[in-house]
């Protein structure tokens, strides 16, 4: 298969090494960068591969096709011109290409120096070993046309020379055993490496004469691969992607990593790995969850980058511009990013974010809160309750009216003109709060329309946030999450005794599920089968919940006073609570939660003791 972007090609294992079956790649190497994960294929995946293949001669029914997967290239590399033109960069499979390469390798040790004795064939065995010998050597040529040795598979990191001189010792000498066990002995990644081959090396000579050829056949002619190659590394990575979406799950360490980091040094590849790693697991640690790859998304936006994708592949080319723009500085960025996901947990477990930003599943006012961080660390601090608190009217407004879409949209200009270069903090936070102040001011009648007109039973978090901040305001104790949204009037009275003013079954669901109807209860509290009356009484003894004696108040203009907020349940009965009431009661509410969400009222600062606060410098 061929497109524009890429090409799939199912081969064998003869065609894959030979290399040759595209002009475009002839002579390439096949190129491991620093940034692909140690070699650490484990010895169990070793002998299941051996096994397979030895299973297929063994039975002596002639030769079977055994596919063993894909394996993604590049022409690209991350590495620049020099070495897009040497070599095909590995993206995904270079355990099993690795693994191979052993095989071959030990093959031709076996061939060479086991003294096997092959009447008739020798001179088919000597074309053999020098074929295998050119799947792992090749030729290269430099700009003044010298003629240099390199390993058909190249590496970069600190198993490079051992992994050159082990092969080279197999092919052109008898295996010394002392010498590897001193090379075990330097690190684990040395130790994994070293057994593979020496358990390799081992299984190949138990074989007879006989074996050892077919089992080479087999594994170079009738063991096939698809190789998918891709003109540019971006394309790789979604190739790469795509193959895993219905097979094992990627670790953001495999995927993530290796598309935001090219290096150069292996003493820089060490500390990002490291950094990396702490990285990642800090995000694991974070409650609520969010993945890395999400996390990579808000951070680009909060540094002002103009970003609104959310693929994998354009999460890459972002970053890989981001780089590119500012003299490829991984390593501070990676410091910058782990401050972020640092100061991003603490929100996330705060008592201020659980009682706002999480009471509402607002998930993107994490960013501006991230790109003030960004922006000015010390005055973040000083201003943390206030930022929190335009962020979270915003959030509260657009979500209850529903505006979700453009959300994304405005918090990612937000964050741009919040790291103008040129725009000190204070102007930064001035302009914010204008905006903020204006884009709410806008929804007015929106936000008033919902609340007068829809069901706000089932959007029970938007209806828990307004009762509590009523009672916030009214200087009494908050509500906890033990404390749920019921319905006054039951939603259903078939079979009770009495009907409510001018509401009919027809009519019943609209206004039992209107605000106006609406009070917090106790938790532990069972209700909803209860009887009017009851329902009435128990509201009526439960501490810190507003229901109204609004009604009998002629307040014309809403004032946050502490009169305007009793406690007290005027005793309705069956007689008189219906369609008035309800609606009275839903208009009075609705300008109180104007007051508080639209005409900024609303004011945090009482959701938690600030001696308690949670955000540390």
């Amino acid at each position: 298969m061929k497109t524009d972007l890429f090409s799939a090609n199912l081969v064998t294992l003869r065609t894959m090494f030979t290399n040759e079956y595209d002009p475009k790649d002839r002579a390439k190497t096949f190129y491991i960068p620093l940034y692909q994960r140690d070699y650490n294929w484990p010895i169990k995946n070793i002998l299941k591969l051996f096994d397979d293949i030895y299973t297929l001669i063994e039975d002596n029914i002639g030769y079977e096709a055994y596919f063993l997967g894909g394996f993604v290239l590049s022409r690209e590399s991350m590495e620049g011109e020099n070495r897009t033109s040497m070599s095909l960069e590995i993206i995904d499979g270079q355990q099993r290409l690795m693994t191979l390469s052993l095989m071959i390798s030990c093959i031709v040790q076996s061939l060479k120096y086991e003294k096997r004795k092959y009447d008739g064939k020798q001179d088919y065995v000597d074309n053999l070993v020098n074929e295998l010998t050119n799947y792992l050597i090749t030729k290269r040529f430099d700009d003044n046309f010298k003629v240099s040795k390199v390993l058909k598979i190249e590496r970069s990191d600190k198993l490079k020379n051992i992994y050159e001189n082990i092969v080279i010792n197999l092919i052109n000498e008898r295996i010394i055993y002392s010498k590897y066990n001193e090379i075990k002995k330097m690190n684990d990644e040395n130790r994994v490496f070293i057994n593979n081959i020496q358990k390799l090396h081992r299984m190949f000579k138990s074989l007879s004469n006989d074996e050892l050829l077919h089992f080479t056949i087999q594994l170079l002619d009738h063991t096939q691969v698809v190789i998918t190659k891709t003109d540019s590394f971006e394309t790789g990575y979604l190739v790469f992607e795509k193959l895993n979406d219905s097979g094992k799950l990627l670790n953001a360490d495999d995927l993530l990593k290796n598309f935001l980091f090219q290096v150069t040094t292996q003493d820089e590849n060490d500390q990002l790995k490291e950094k990396w790693n702490y990285f990642i697991k800090t995000i694991e640690e974070v409650t609520p969850k969010i993945s890395p790859k999400l996390f990579l998304e808000y951070y680009l936006i909060s540094i002002g980058y103009d970003y609104s994708s959310t693929s994998t592949g354009d999460i890459f080319k972002a970053y890989r511009k981001y780089f590119e723009e500012n003299s490829n500085i991984e390593l501070e960025t990676l410091n910058k990013m782990i401050e972020s996901i640092e100061i991003f947990k603490q929100l996330k477990e705060s008592d201020y974010c659980e009682k706002t930003l999480n009471q509402i599943d607002f998930k993107l006012g994490y960013i501006p809160l991230l790109s003030f961080y960004n922006k000015n660390k010390e005055m973040f601090f000083d201003n943390y309750r206030e930022i929190l608190n335009y962020i979270f009217r915003f959030g509260y407004v657009f979500l209850l009216t529903e505006k979700i879409k453009p959300i994304k949209k405005i918090v990612t200009s937000i964050c741009k003109k919040i790291h103008k270069k040129e725009h000190n903090f204070d102007l930064v936070f001035n302009e914010f709060k204008e905006e903020i102040d204006s884009l709410i001011l806008a929804e007015k009648d929106i936000f008033s329309n919902q609340l007068l007109n829809n069901d706000r039973y089932r959007k029970e978090h938007f209806s828990k946030i307004l009762f509590q901040m009523i009672n916030i305001h009214s200087n009494y104790e908050m509500f906890n999450n033990d404390y749920t949204i019921e319905r006054i009037m039951p939603i259903d009275y078939e079979e009770m005794n009495y009907k409510f003013e001018e509401i009919d079954n027809d009519i019943l669901p609209k206004y039992a599920n209107l605000i106006g109807n609406l009070a917090m209860y106790d938790f532990n509290k069972s209700i909803s089968t209860k009887d009017f009356e009851k329902r009435l009484y128990e509201i009526s003894i439960i501490d810190n919940v507003f229901i109204n004696n609004l009604l009998n108040k002629n307040n014309k203009d809403i004032d946050l006073s502490n009169n305007l907020y009793q406690k007290e349940l005027t005793n309705y009965n069956n007689s008189t609570w219906g369609k008035e009431v309800i609606n009275k009661r839903t208009e009075v509410l609705t300008k109180i939660a104007t007051e508080l969400f639209i005409n900024k009222k609303i004011n945090i600062d009482n959701l938690y003791p600030k001696e308690n606060e949670s955000i540390q410098q």
